[in-house]
């Protein structure tokens, strides 16, 4: 009997460990950034939330809200300067400095998958931007200095290719910044892999996402321009939707969908 509640404990154990890391790895997901200076706005859908704290990814984040930033891969430093306030961090450390004055963050800035993180409210804050937190769809807005009234563009966002995206593949679409007279967007293509060659299955698999950025010129409130290198099309913004229209020339590369009948559709996606 012993035995047997012993074993029952330990399998309680593993069932309870293993949905805590689920949950914990579920708190990395879902988190959408707006940022907005003046007329030029950003979207960034990369951001996680980690002990509590939300970091967002330094550059777009940064360089949206007016400031250079420069990254000292040797010491794993960061600089941040806008005309009145420099900020420096390092990775790994709590240890922050404003226009020399040292302080200290809530949460220490991270590298994941390449981009560096960093704590959100600290950050905008300190460049002189205020924040503001979305419960219901899980938003984070930030707005520089005067722009707190600037309505958000209708473009901005990640979008989905329900015609090429199923268990094992994504095709998405993601508008990443919004000028007076561009956008930027970044198509988004992942797909499943076996890296041991046959011994892994379906949601075993670890995904691989391949990103091409690129700009559109805008021709009017809800049509944007692309051409370049032979490849041209029009990506057109209907409601929650961006089709892409009038497509000709060598586009593959772009890894916008397949092109067919009138206009290949990308839907908006909601948390």
């Amino acid at each position: 009997m012993n035995k047997i509640f012993k074993y029952f404990i330990i399998a309680m154990t593993c069932i309870v460990t293993f949905s805590l890391q689920a949950h914990n790895a579920s708190a990395y997901f879902g988190i959408n950034v707006y940022v907005a200076n003046g007329q030029t706005q950003s979207y960034h859908s990369d951001a996680i939330i980690q002990n509590g704290v939300t970091l967002v990814p330094l550059r777009g984040v940064f360089e949206t809200l007016g400031a250079t930033v420069s990254w000292n891969a040797k010491d794993k430093t960061i600089t941040a300067k806008n005309s009145t306030k420099t900020v420096w961090l390092m990775v790994g450390s709590k240890k922050a400095k404003i226009n020399g004055n040292a302080l200290a963050v809530s949460e220490a800035p991270i590298i994941k998958s390449g981009t560096t993180l960093v704590p959100l409210r600290f950050i905008s804050e300190a460049l002189g931007a205020t924040v503001s937190w979305n419960q219901d769809s899980h938003d984070v807005s930030i707005y520089a200095k005067g722009s707190s009234q600037v309505e958000r563009s209708h473009w901005l966002g990640y979008y989905t290719n329900p015609g090429y995206t199923g268990t094992g593949v994504i095709t998405s679409l993601r508008i990443d910044k919004v000028t007076p007279t561009k956008i930027t967007f970044t198509s988004v293509n992942g797909y499943r892999y076996d890296p041991t060659n046959g011994t892994l299955a379906g949601g075993q698999m670890p995904w691989h996402h391949d990103y091409t950025t690129r700009d559109a010129q805008l021709i009017s409130e809800d049509v944007a321009s692309y051409e370049l290198n032979g490849c041209s099309f029009d990506l057109v913004k209907y409601y929650d939707e961006i089709h892409v229209e009038n497509m000709y020339g060598s586009c593959g590369h772009l890894g916008l969908g397949e092109y067919e009948g009138e206009y290949t559709e990308y839907r908006k996606f909601e948390n």
